[in-house]
């Protein structure tokens, strides 16, 4: 009896540990522009709503997301490194949260979605979840009459090299998902989130 106490402690704890992981994929900490800033990002993002996350894994990585407030989640942004003054104009979907990464089905504007792997039977990558500086969920639709369609976790990674990872693999650049940008525009973007960052430092 003490074996089997022992043995289900040691099977919760596990547990326990792997939730923890998993509640902190994906996390970002939204970032206020400030309102002399305001004018600048919303031409950026054209006709959609900029929004500044801030990596919660590093202290100089940030993704200006252009999100449309729509049901496809088709937007675009840019990954900022502000240690390397770079930055990476990216296709983007759903920002992911803690929560989306944990539950079984993402809240949505008109119905929540399942996790893909729900459907197709895989699991989320939590080695990928724990290094990712941020992640992006892209909605997709299935073969699936009761769910029509699911968000697929979408990684992104500054480690060695810039890298975005979807259903295990690297998308390479021919797939639409990095997009070249004018020096200048990519120029002011760095120097306003790095403003922003030294003022929250």
């Amino acid at each position: 009896m003490k074996v089997a106490r022992n043995v289900l402690a040691s099977l919760m704890m596990t547990l326990t540990i792997l939730a923890c992981q998993i509640a902190h994929a994906g996390d970002q900490l939204q970032i206020d522009i400030p309102e002399p800033m305001n004018e600048f990002f919303n031409d950026v993002c054209d006709s959609n709503e900029p929004v500044l996350y801030k990596s919660k894994i590093t202290n100089d990585e940030y993704l200006l997301a252009c999100e449309c407030n729509c049901t496809s989640h088709e937007n675009e942004g840019w990954f900022i490194s502000t240690s390397e003054q770079s930055a990476q104009k990216i296709t983007l979907g759903k920002s992911a949260i803690a929560s989306n990464m944990k539950a079984d089905y993402v809240p949505d504007i008109m119905h929540s979605h399942p996790m893909c792997h729900l459907i197709e039977g895989t699991a989320i990558n939590k080695d990928l979840a724990k290094k990712a500086s941020f992640i992006t969920l892209i909605k997709y639709p299935t073969n699936n009459d009761e769910e029509p369609y699911c968000f697929e976790p979408r990684y992104i990674l500054n480690e060695e090299d810039f890298n975005i990872i979807e259903s295990g693999r690297e998308l390479n650049d021919d797939e639409d998902v990095k997009f070249d940008e004018d020096p200048d525009t990519l120029n002011q973007i760095i120097s306003r989130v790095r403003k922003i960052k030294d003022s929250n430092d």
